[in-house]
């Protein structure tokens, strides 16, 4: 191209930006009509009680302090402060009761966060019988109708039963909003592309065995976790790298099925099991079931895990105590035969027969305080005694390297008609998060722990991950008490409809969808109510409020607060003439080049 073709090009291109700027300059002399926001009264003020223990907690707690104001809620004190500020005035408030606002020594809303694992259970937080100080409801909510559901669920020995009063009970959570639900959480989990087989929900709450876990032309399974290893006792919960290797030894009379929507109870060490009372729960023992050392277990096995249970559940260490064990007899009926009792039935009794069971034949002659550390002890000097009837036992632990080796229990296959596809499984301490997923990237480890807590970016190229939701709920509870936020008594429509209005209000104004993907970098899901999604009765009809401040204020006008109405004003409206002038430039410019086209032809 010639320096005269250039610069004519140049030339043309500097009259087109010319035009374009004229005709961009039209709007300055074009007046449209638009509305203007006016600025939003306060109606009223309230004060806002949030923990400091939680990075992501404290995020929301700002967000939602920065949105009230934009429905006429002011704050009067935002106190962002440690549990021991928060205790005395809520769950642990002194007296005299009800709790009363913050003002006066209680609170108006509380940000807080629930840990559920599948068993969600509302008894204690949301029955009237329950309300501070007889229970844990500092809510202070009540509602006959959830009272009735609440009662029917707790006694409830059929999983039908459960999840028509489960539901019951989320469904008046949903439309009283004595609390709302912001968003669940969700961790990653970094494997090979190729594993089959396993359940995400069930392995991150350590209730997963690995008998159907597969990566094919694979024998050996390698899983890495972040931390040492220092506990062999299955009944001490409180070593969470240690939970999952010990759930391949020490499986219990029933399990949750795995690959199913509802995670349902079933028979895995019994054979078969039933009830007619939600009171006496018959259990048939399977004959061939083995021991790992080929002793066959057997009633007795039974009892006495149960009694260590109800004997151990008062240690220092023991983190899973479970409200039935000390309310329960066990009546042998045979070797093979027995029947458990417990005094009212309760909707935990299935939870309670997933408790593992330990070999009476290795436990008897330890008394009950020295298993602990019996159990550490076996692990280095005699693995062999760290066996179950699980489809793995211990083989080895290297305390040097920290590293356990699982081996395929040959017994396993006999009585349960599932071989284990791997017949070696290691459990192996890495460092730090990089050498993990150097480790993965490499093949040499075949799945991180979750708590290397990974993000989705770090994942290795070929390898694969899996988003899994937990129990964790973060939630604003609500002073169902409060004249206003409560009772509704100090609303312009008094009464107890407006402060529902007004709670529901402030869950249209929680951007959950945008908090989960910029916060929490989309490892989360929208709240509905305190029940988290993985629980076993969840809900699934019920919808997460989408974040609209429009139909939050409607619900503030429902409550009897009127905003001003917006009044028009003139601004520059730039609409059609940047279209024209757009045009002409986008036109000009193809004429141009055509027409240089030509010219270099």
């Amino acid at each position: 191209m010639s320096d005269v073709l250039k610069n004519s090009i140049k030339q043309q291109l500097k009259a087109l930006f010319l035009l374009g700027c004229c005709l961009g300059g039209l709007p300055f002399f074009n007046l449209g009509v638009v509305a203007t926001e006016d600025e939003v009264p306060t109606f009223f003020s309230i004060c806002v009680l949030a923990p400091v223990t939680c990075n992501w907690r404290n995020v929301w707690s700002t967000l939602i302090v920065e949105q009230l104001p934009k429905i006429g809620i002011g704050i009067d004190v935002y106190d962002a402060t440690g549990y021991v500020n928060i205790a005395p005035r809520v769950w642990n408030y002194p007296g005299p009761y009800p709790i009363p606002p913050y003002a006066e020594g209680g609170f108006d809303l509380l940000f807080f966060t629930w840990y559920w694992n599948l068993d969600w259970n509302p008894y204690g937080l949301f029955d009237s019988s329950s309300i501070t100080p007889n229970g844990d409801n500092f809510y202070q909510y009540s509602n006959p109708k959830m009272d009735l559901a609440i009662t029917k669920f707790i006694s409830a020995p059929y999983f039908d039963d459960q999840l028509f009063w489960g539901g019951k009970i989320q469904q008046y959570l949903y439309e009283d909003l004595p609390q709302i639900a912001l968003n669940y959480y969700s961790i990653l989990i970094a494997h090979r592309a190729n594993l089959e087989g396993w359940d995400p929900v069930l392995w991150v709450n350590d209730r997963c065995t690995m008998e159907n876990w597969s990566i094919p032309g694979q024998s050996v399974f390698r899983y890495a976790v972040p931390d040492t290893f220092d506990n062999f006792y299955i009944y001490d919960r409180s070593y969470v790298c240690s939970n999952k290797f010990l759930a391949q030894i020490y499986p219990g009379l029933l399990y949750r099925r795995p690959s199913t929507g509802r995670h349902q109870f079933a028979p895995y060490l019994a054979k078969d099991y039933n009830t007619t009372d939600g009171l006496t729960y018959h259990f048939w023992l399977n004959p061939d079931v083995r021991w790992a050392d080929g002793m066959p277990l057997n009633a007795s096995d039974v009892v006495y895990s149960y009694e260590v249970l109800a004997n151990v559940s008062s240690l220092q260490n023991w983190v899973w105590p479970h409200p039935l064990l000390t309310n329960l007899s066990i009546t042998i009926l045979s070797e093979y035969e027995l029947e458990i009792t417990l005094q009212t039935p309760s909707v935990c009794a299935n939870n309670l027969f997933t408790l593992p069971l330990i070999p009476k034949h290795i436990w008897d002659s330890i008394p009950y305080a020295d298993q602990f550390v019996q159990a550490n002890n076996w692990a280095i000097t005699q693995p062999n005694k760290i066996i179950g009837a699980g489809p793995y036992y211990l083989e080895e632990y290297d305390n040097n390297t920290n590293i356990i080796h699982l081996k395929q229990n040959e017994y396993f296959s006999s009585w349960n008609s599932i071989t284990p596809h791997f017949t070696d499984i290691y459990f192996i301490f890495q460092n730090s998060q990089e050498v993990a997923l150097n480790a993965l990237a490499a093949g040499e480890i075949d799945m991180l722990d979750s708590e290397f807590f990974i993000s989705i970016e770090q994942v290795p190229e070929g390898a694969a991950y899996t988003k899994v939701g937990t129990g964790y709920v973060t939630e604003i509870a609500f002073n169902n008490l409060h004249p206003i936020l409560g009772t509704g008594e100090a609303c312009p429509i008094a009464g107890s409809a407006s402060a529902k209005h007004i709670r529901k209000a402030i869950s249209y104004i929680a951007p959950r969808e945008i908090y989960i993907a910029e916060v929490l970098e989309g490892k989360g899901e929208p709240g509905v109510t305190q029940c988290p999604p993985i629980a076993s009765i969840y809900n699934t009809s019920l919808e997460p409020l989408p974040f609209d401040i429009e139909r939050a204020k409607e619900e503030m006008r429902l409550s009897g607060f009127e905003y001003e109405s917006s009044h028009p004003s003139y601004v520059i409206g730039y609409t059609l003439p940047v279209f024209l002038a757009l045009l002409s430039l986008f036109g000009g410019t193809i004429i141009f080049l055509r027409k240089a086209k030509r010219r270099v032809e």
